[in-house]
């Protein structure tokens, strides 16, 4: 669903995620480390074959601080982000088209009406799972999950 979202003659592609760094995350966040990162480089993958002509870059050094993420997603032609409550505000306060996922009751509940005030934001009703379902079942389903095409 992603990937029909974004522009056909697009030329670069940032991918915003924590840092693949543990000594870098919260303790709780250290021990999927490698699960995050194998996800992270098949979505890099994903991202080349589908648009061939654009670089696709990651963003979580030490030196992509919170500020300078905000900015490249406001500043940004183009900012999708997952359900989340970190991406969304940024992706709300975007120059270019903002997406993003229609929130449940615990996150962005408002979300579906975002749109309607910014005209530049759309709503996106894809399949998500829960850090729950994740957590339940494993790597290789999660990855299952997002590669399968619906």
């Amino acid at each position: 669903n992603t990937k029909k979202k974004i522009f056909s003659d697009t030329r670069s592609i940032g991918i915003m995620t924590q840092p693949f760094d543990p000594s870098m995350l919260r303790r709780f966040d250290r021990t999927k480390t490698k699960q995050c990162k194998q996800v992270v480089y098949l979505l890099v993958d994903y991202l080349k074959e589908g648009f061939p002509n654009a670089s696709v870059t990651i963003h979580n050094g030490a030196n992509d601080t919170l500020p300078i993420t905000y900015g490249r997603l406001v500043m940004a032609n183009q900012t999708i982000t997952s359900l989340s409550s970190f991406g969304i505000f940024p992706t709300m306060g975007t120059f270019g088209d903002g997406y993003f996922q229609k929130g449940n009751r615990g996150v962005n509940p408002f979300s579906t009406r975002v749109p309607k005030v910014l005209r530049n934001t759309h709503v996106m009703n894809a399949p998500v799972m829960s850090s729950m379902q994740i957590f339940k079942k494993g790597l290789n389903e999660t990855i299952k999950f997002l590669i399968t095409p619906r």
